[in-house]
């Protein structure tokens, strides 16, 4: 086993399909005992980021490391096996509300930036959740239990109506 000290940037970055196993509960985070508080962290963070960004006269490599870093909490993957030709695939051991909530959060600014027409940084955001070179589900990087699949398709799904899950945790942190 090893252990490693990661960005979430570096966990989303690359090609790879990070799989809530069954056994995993379904996801139950919500807006006052998790969500204001990681929002509050994420301000914050941006806030610091804004700043070092100033003092760094724009050079963002320079501004991420005078902003520090936040920790999230441990997450625990076990990576499985796979063909070469196939994407990298590992389990979710633990840690999958936290991921599960900045997927969503990233995707949600994603669509934000694409309605606000900054194509630019939308795609950026979008290759932080999704496999370009993937088809159908297996484009999200993250794939929930069973139980929430459906509702998560339907929020990271932008042109798909999540109406129909309305009452799901998923659909209402994204």
């Amino acid at each position: 086993m090893k252990a490693d000290t990661l960005k979430l940037k570096d966990l989303f970055q690359k090609e790879v399909r990070y799989i809530i196993p069954t056994f995993q509960r379904p996801y139950v985070w919500s807006q006052d005992e998790q969500w204001e508080p990681l929002w509050e962290d994420v301000r914050n963070a941006a806030e610091r980021y804004i700043d070092a960004l100033i003092e760094a006269e724009g050079n963002d490599a320079k501004a991420e490391e005078l902003a520090g870093t936040h920790f999230m909490g441990a997450v625990v993957l076990q990576q499985q096996p796979n063909a070469a030709k196939e994407l990298e695939t590992r389990d979710v051991i633990d840690g999958q509300q936290r991921l599960t909530t900045m997927q969503l959060l990233v995707d949600a600014a994603q669509h934000v930036m694409e309605r606000l027409g900054e194509e630019s940084e939308a795609k950026a955001l979008a290759r932080l959740v999704t496999n370009h070179f993937a088809s159908g589900d297996q484009t999200f990087k993250l794939w929930p239990t069973s139980l929430d699949r459906d509702a998560f398709r339907a929020a990271m799904t932008n042109e798909t109506d999540a109406a129909p899950f309305s009452s799901s945790q998923i659909v209402k942190a994204h």
